[in-house]
């Protein structure tokens, strides 16, 4: 959402709905995998970093992520 992103470095407005979607989902995937080098967070605990970077999701997606994870747990 900020313009930060790879490779191209699009902004809210030039980000379709779905790359807006992909990023939270991929966000909070890696956030609750086990990798080598760090432990997987719980899925709620995985929820913290991505509010609190208000700058690079839309919010309102999250939102409604949020709310479809609640569903499934």
């Amino acid at each position: 959402m900020s313009g930060n992103g790879y490779p191209y470095k699009l902004k809210a407005h030039k980000i379709s709905f779905f790359g807006k979607i992909t990023v939270i989902t991929d966000c909070y995937d890696t956030l609750t995998t086990n990798r080598p080098y760090k432990e997987a967070l719980t899925p709620y605990k995985a929820l913290d970093p991505i509010i609190k970077e208000k700058d690079s999701y839309d919010m309102t997606l999250v939102e409604t992520y949020i709310k479809f994870l609640g569903r499934l747990l």
